[in-house]
């Protein structure tokens, strides 16, 4: 049996209607596939530049503690030289009375002023020595190009350079005296 042309026509249309329902929805299916596959590359961009700045961060972590570990040390060397400076001060200071007793005719108790003079100069010197050093580390710190969190620390161990070398003077100033006492008093070396 043939089917008249009208019925042919009649049976294809549902056909048609199903190809187009099934072409819309591949359509629509390569249209959500696009847009899922842009927003994919977004996450993986936003990610990437996440995991890079995690990575910024911990090396930036990791410059801090060294440079507070640094300032920590250079913390403590200036306590030992401030503790130094107050021991050379009692020294200075038990000298002073001695000579002061000598000058006065007063009894003189039995003290070794070249011993003592030596020791203050050896003193003297390994300050003058940690002061370079600190003042040669705090510079190089300070002249480093440091990122915007770290230039504080930088600034801080500027303050502790400038603290160092005024301590270096006033050791300067002291082995002056000292020899200027020896000279005076005639004490040899």
């Amino acid at each position: 049996t043939l089917q008249s042309p009208e019925q042919v026509r009649l049976s294809q249309m549902p056909h048609k209607k199903v190809d187009d329902l099934l072409r819309q929805w591949e359509a629509r299916v390569a249209h959500q596939a696009e847009e899922f596959q842009i927003l994919a590359d977004e996450v993986k961009q936003t990610d990437l530049a996440n995991i890079r700045a995690v990575k910024e961060l911990m090396a930036l972590n990791e410059s801090q503690n060294a440079l507070e570990a640094r300032q920590k040390t250079m913390d403590d060397t200036l306590e030992i030289m401030a503790q130094q400076q107050k021991t050379m001060l009692e020294q200075l200071q038990g000298v002073s009375n001695y000579l002061g007793q000598k000058m006065k005719g007063a009894p003189q108790p039995h003290i070794n002023t070249q011993s003592r003079a030596m020791q203050m100069q050896t003193r003297l010197n390994m300050m003058e020595q940690q002061i370079g050093e600190l003042e040669t580390e705090a510079s190089r710190l300070v002249s480093e190009s440091l990122p915007d969190p770290i230039a504080g620390i930088a600034e801080i161990l500027k303050l502790h350079q400038d603290a160092l070398a005024s301590l270096d003077q006033e050791a300067t100033d002291l082995d002056r005296l000292v020899q200027r006492l020896e000279a005076n008093f005639g004490v040899r070396q």
